[in-house]
């Protein structure tokens, strides 16, 4: 577990060193994402998202899921295939990056489902909290199980889809969950010092401003990190995986 973390690390600096346009388109659509938060007065949490609010950061999501598509394809591809990919390209039309960017979608809107359904329901109080831990189990489920399959669409695997995600993650859920969290910490490390840091030099918003910065970093460090379970359990199960 502890070396599939590690292996994730060396993995994104790899990449970047490989290709380093795409690394800078990455950082371009953070930025560009933070700056239309700030263009559109957003605020920095979900639940604070109002009726009129809601349907624009859903719109500013499936943007920022469209552009970045190309970069964590091409990231999953890198790992899993050794294939470097020379610039930024956003192919919509390819059937690849089309059910790559329709499952960030729906990641974004399971990260917004809880406001979503606050606003519609009006529900409140301890039956709101009851929803939102219902749709945060959902939603772990769902992120887990996607750790496999972007990386099975990204390299064009056949059979690549939610239910045999969710399937061969059986026996080796928990080892995901584990990856997955141990990812997690260090990047919520760095958002506290890059927090601490912007609130010190900036009268404005930080999370606003740099919020993307970590945000990004694990976005990159989970596409490594999926990318090495997608090929112990390649190995594992003796599925061919193309290079």
């Amino acid at each position: 577990m502890f070396a599939t973390v590690g292996r994730a690390f060396f993995d994104v600096v790899r990449a970047a060193r490989a290709m380093p346009l795409l690394a800078l388109a990455a950082v371009i659509v953070g930025a560009l994402y933070a700056l239309a938060h700030w263009v559109f007065r957003l605020p920095a949490s979900d639940s604070a998202l109002t009726e009129q609010t809601l349907l624009l950061q859903f719109a500013v999501d499936v943007a920022r899921a469209i552009l970045i598509a190309p970069v964590l394809i091409a990231v999953f591809r890198f790992i899993v295939m050794n294939k470097v990919t020379r610039g930024y390209a956003l192919d919509v039309g390819h059937p690849r990056v089309r059910r790559f960017c329709a499952w960030l979608i729906v990641l974004a809107m399971l990260t917004l489902a809880s406001s979503l359904t606050t606003q519609i329901s009006g529900i409140e109080g301890g039956l709101s909290t009851a929803v939102d831990l219902l749709l945060i189990v959902a939603a772990f489920g769902v992120v887990v199980a996607l750790a496999l399959l972007f990386p099975a669409i990204a390299v064009d695997a056949p059979g690549a889809s939610l239910r045999n995600a969710m399937a061969d993650l059986r026996g080796s859920f928990w080892r995901a969950v584990g990856v997955l969290c141990l990812i997690t910490l260090p990047v919520l490390v760095l958002f506290f010092i890059v927090l601490i840091g912007a609130e010190a030099v900036a009268e404005i918003d930080a999370i606003q401003l740099v919020g993307w910065i970590p945000v990004l970093c694990w976005e990159l460090l989970w596409t490594a990190a999926a990318s090495r379970l997608f090929l112990a359990l390649a190995e594992r199960l003796r599925s061919p995986v193309s290079r």
